[in-house]
């Protein structure tokens, strides 16, 4: 007998809100189906998160490199670095 998701979130802590997002999100799903989601929820997260350090380190190296073309060394060429953020010389 089904139990009723008012009756589910009278029990526990999860409102009847939240488990029918979950229903109409995950209802007509098979198991594996369901677990072949969570696998690519979790990679596009890790993913995500690689993607945010690299761009701050690239961020990162840029003002390094902006800071370094900023001497006036004739041995120091900024010339074909391409700079999108700070101010360069």
């Amino acid at each position: 007998m089904p139990v009723s998701p008012s009756r589910i979130s009278a029990d526990s802590p999860v409102s009847a809100c939240r488990l029918h997002k979950w229903k109409s999100k995950y209802g007509g799903l098979e198991s594996s189906e369901l677990r072949q989601i969570k696998d690519l929820e979790a990679e596009n997260a890790r993913l995500k998160r690689l993607y945010a350090k690299l761009a701050l380190d690239n961020a990162a190296m840029e003002d390094l490199i902006a800071k370094n073309c900023r001497c006036n060394d004739p041995l120091i060429s900024c010339s074909g670095v391409t700079f999108t953020r700070g101010d360069t010389q």
